[in-house]
C-alpha cells in the first residue's frame, strides 16, 4: 500500500532507452537494470520527501522520534487551534427527537452557545463527503493536526488517494503516485470525525443529550472498524460522545430546549506508529475539547475533556471510492 511515507512503492519505469541491434544481447542486462532503477528512484524518492518532511516539521512543531517504538511524536503545544464503512450514516429522525416531549426540535441560530460555520449546523451527510472536504480542510489546514500529517504525501506535490487511480497501463503497473492516505485525506476524514463526535448537531445524535436512549449508533457505526463495532458497539457508553449516560440532564438548568453541549478543539497530539507488515501508520490521537453550553440564567458553561482516538487504515484496504480510508479502531473520551 505505502513506504513510510506512505507512497507507492512500485518505482519509476521511464528507463534508458537501447537500440534495436543491442536488444537482443541486452535482454537480461536491462532487466537487471530495470531492477537497479526501480530501487534507486524509489529510494530516492523517499529520501527527498523523508527530509522536506523533516524540514517543515522542524518549522512547524517539536518532533520526538522514539527508537524503541519506531514511532514519531508530535507535540502541539505552541499549535493549539481557536465500520461498518458500507453502512450509510443517514440522517435518524430518532437521533433529532428530545426526552421532553419526543418531537423534532430544530435548532435555531440562537440556540447554539458557540459559533459555527454553516456545515457544521447541518447533519453529517456522507453522499455531500465530496463538498465537505473541501470545507473541512479550509477549518484543519495549517492546524496541528494539518501539521503532524505532513509525513504524509501531499496531493498538492502531485500525489493522489483516488483508488480509481491506483494502477496505470490498464491497470497492471501500481501508480507511484498513489497513496492511501494523503496529507490531505488523512485530515479531511480525520477532522470529520472529530467534529462528528464533538458536535452533536453535525454528529446527528443530538437526541442523546436529552436522553441516552434516544442515541442511534447505527449513525456513527461508519466511523469505526467493524472489529470495534462488533466488540465494543453494542454498549452505548462505549461511544465518545459527551452524554450524561444517568439521564439526569447533566445535573444543569439550560436555557435552550433543542441543544445542550457543543464541543470545540483546542490542542491536538498525534504519535505515528509505522506498521512494515502492512505498510502503513497507526495514529494514536490526542485532542483537548471544550464543551460549552448556555444555561438557563444566560451564563455559559464549560467542560474541558480529553478525546483519544487510534485512527487506522480500513482493514479491508478498500478499494471501494465511498468507502471511509481512516477509520477509529480504539477510543475513549473523559470529561472534567
Amino acid at each position: 500500500m505505502a513506504l513510510p511515507t506512505g507512497k507507492n512503492d512500485s518505482g519509476n519505469l521511464d528507463f534508458k532507452k537501447i537500440s534495436a541491434e543491442e536488444k537482443a544481447d541486452k535482454s537480461k542486462e536491462t532487466q537487471v537494470l530495470k531492477k537497479k532503477n526501480k530501487k534507486v528512484k524509489s529510494k530516492r524518492r523517499f529520501v527527498l520527501f523523508t527530509v522536506g518532511f523533516v524540514f517543515v516539521a522542524l518549522l512547524v512543531g517539536v518532533i520526538v522520534y522514539d527508537p524503541f517504538t519506531n514511532s514519531l511524536r508530535f507535540g502541539s503545544n505552541a499549535l493549539n487551534q481557536t465500520s461498518v464503512a458500507a453502512q450509510s450514516s443517514k440522517n435518524s429522525e430518532a437521533s433529532k427527537k428530545t426526552a421532553v416531549d419526543g418531537t423534532v426540535k430544530p435548532v435555531s441560530d440562537s440556540d447554539y452557545p458557540v459559533t459555527l460555520d454553516d456545515w457544521q449546523k447541518s447533519a453529517y451527510n456522507p453522499e455531500a463527503e465530496s463538498v465537505l472536504d473541501e470545507k473541512v480542510l479550509d477549518k484543519y489546514k495549517y492546524s496541528a493536526l494539518w501539521n503532524q500529517a505532513a509525513v504524509l504525501p501531499p496531493e498538492s506535490a502531485g500525489f493522489t488517494s483516488d483508488v480509481s487511480k491506483q494502477y496505470e497501463s490498464g491497470g497492471k503497473i501500481p501508480n507511484p503516485s498513489f497513496s492511501y492516505w494523503t496529507q490531505e485525506r488523512f485530515v479531511s476524514e480525520t477532522g470529520i470525525m472529530l467534529e462528528r463526535i464533538i458536535n452533536p448537531v453535525f454528529g446527528d445524535w443530538i437526541g442523546a443529550e436529552f436522553s441516552p436512549s434516544l442515541l442511534f449508533t447505527g449513525g456513527l457505526n461508519d466511523m469505526f472498524t467493524s472489529d470495534w463495532v462488533q466488540k465494543s458497539g453494542s454498549t452505548i457508553t462505549n461511544y465518545p460522545l459527551f452524554v450524561d449516560w444517568s439521564n439526569k440532564n447533566y445535573g444543569l438548568s439550560f436555557k435552550s430546549s433543542a441543544i445542550r453541549w457543543v464541543g470545540t478543539i483546542n490542542s491536538i497530539d498525534t504519535i505515528w506508529n509505522y506498521n512494515s507488515e502492512i505498510s502503513q501508520y497507526e495514529v494514536n490521537l490526542t485532542a483537548g475539547v471544550t464543551y460549552t453550553a448556555t444555561l438557563s440564567d444566560g451564563s455559559t458553561a464549560t467542560r474541558v475533556g480529553t478525546l483519544i482516538l487510534t485512527l487506522v487504515a480500513n482493514p479491508n484496504n478498500s478499494m471501494n471510492s465511498s468507502d471511509h480510508h481512516v477509520l477509529i479502531s480504539q477510543c475513549a473520551l473523559t470529561v472534567g
